[in-house]
């Protein structure tokens, strides 16, 4: 009983002291990025939002292929 001060009977055995909390693992970060991600993107595909980005890349292609194609045609010509 003499090596057993007041602090050491409040605190439980298997607690850690203050402050003391491992930082999370990167591969758990990662997993959480990833996951907010998907989230970000299931609810912009499923939204108008994602209809106008679908339709803005898709002028984009056709109307860049309208200016590109011609400079490759004639680098290869």
């Amino acid at each position: 009983m003499s090596d057993v001060t007041p602090h050491t009977r409040l605190r439980a055995p298997s607690s850690p002291p203050m402050g003391a909390r491992e930082p999370a693992r990167p591969r758990d970060c990662s997993r959480a990025v990833w996951l907010r991600l998907a989230e970000i993107n299931r609810k912009i595909e499923d939204s108008w939002i994602g209809d106008l980005i679908g339709a803005i890349c898709l002028l984009v292609i056709i109307f860049g292929s309208f200016w590109i194609l011609p400079m490759i045609y004639e680098v290869f010509k």
